[in-house]
């Protein structure tokens, strides 16, 4: 996928917290009683904007870095769109090699296969090609 838009070069990432599996910084919630566990970016957007977090909206990281919690990297977008956003960046790489293999006149159920993902979304790849030309 090409690189667009603004390059983030002073991301805020303080010393502090747990990193999880996914790569999120987990810290104490000091803005509530309960002291409970919480997305340091969540708790720093909070903080900067003090807004709480509404019902069905996520905290988007513009920069893309999940340890960043600078405020202006950061924006409150729905659930829906931040889990597409999210899913078009993480498998891009998957539709660059399905579309790659399809100029490459591969059959459709070895492309699924190959990619792990449904002869549904390869054709889709498929249409996609013929309507914007290679990619």
């Amino acid at each position: 996928m090409e690189e667009t838009g603004t390059k983030y070069t002073d991301c805020l990432d303080p010393k502090g917290g747990y990193e999880n599996l996914d790569g999120y910084v987990r810290v104490v919630n000091t803005l509530d009683e309960h002291q409970n566990l919480i997305m340091r970016h969540r708790l720093y957007w909070r903080k900067g904007t003090g807004e709480s977090i509404p019902d069905g909206y996520e905290i988007n990281h513009l920069c893309k870095n999940r340890r960043c919690c600078n405020p202006d990297h950061l924006e409150l977008i729905g659930r829906s769109a931040h889990k597409t956003l999210t899913n078009l960046e993480r498998y891009a790489h998957v539709v660059a090699l399905g579309k790659t293999l399809i100029e490459e006149g591969w059959p459709v159920k070895a492309i699924a296969w190959f990619t792990d993902r449904t002869v549904h979304s390869v054709n889709r790849w498929k249409r996609d090609l013929n309507k914007n030309g290679s990619h």
